[in-house]
């Protein structure tokens, strides 16, 4: 959609085109704002090649689409935690309820700018070969599912959905 899109393009901007004054703390235009932003644009423009079947519809149900991606996310999950899948299945919670954002904004929306920063660098820096970058933000998502496990095997449908569209629990990825 186009909101993941700017959320994508948002994040990019403000890494790219602001630097922090670390003996102040503060947050600086960057004095070659225009090259900058330039970085950024190509940036996005590789990351949306990358990701481009994500925002086609026609797609939706091909491997790299949105319903195939997300399909790949339940099959790891079942791997490392099958009772919990089977637990969220019985309750017929859909991954679209909360994997959808967590895909098409590559986790942009659930993180503060700091913590996304340091997730895009570690997936950006994935050189497994194609779909590697896939896979680690597949296994990421699955994570932050077993992260809050406990509280989803006793939850019902509302509030495991509100934890898993609230997921992962404010706080920093330290």
């Amino acid at each position: 959609s186009f909101l993941a899109m700017a959320k994508l393009a948002a994040c990019m901007c403000e890494e790219m085109c602001c630097e922090s004054d670390s003996t102040t703390n503060h947050t600086t235009r960057a004095t070659s704002w225009e090259r900058r932003e330039a970085d950024a644009f190509a940036c996005f423009s590789s990351l949306m090649g990358e990701l481009r079947d994500v925002f086609v519809e026609d797609l939706d149900d091909s491997s790299t689409g949105i319903k195939g991606r997300m399909a790949a996310m339940i099959v790891l999950l079942e791997r490392h935690d099958s009772a919990l899948r089977r637990h969220l299945q019985d309750m017929h919670l859909d991954p679209t309820f909360y994997s959808l954002r967590w895909i098409t904004t590559l986790l942009a929306r659930e993180f503060t700018l700091p913590d996304t920063c340091r997730l895009w660098d570690a997936l950006f820096a994935e050189k497994g070969g194609e779909g590697a970058r896939d896979a680690w933000l597949s296994y990421f998502c699955v994570a932050m599912v077993i992260d809050v496990r406990e509280e989803l095997l006793v939850a019902e449908f509302g509030e495991a959905l509100n934890l898993l569209q609230a997921c992962p629990p404010m706080r920093s990825i330290d």
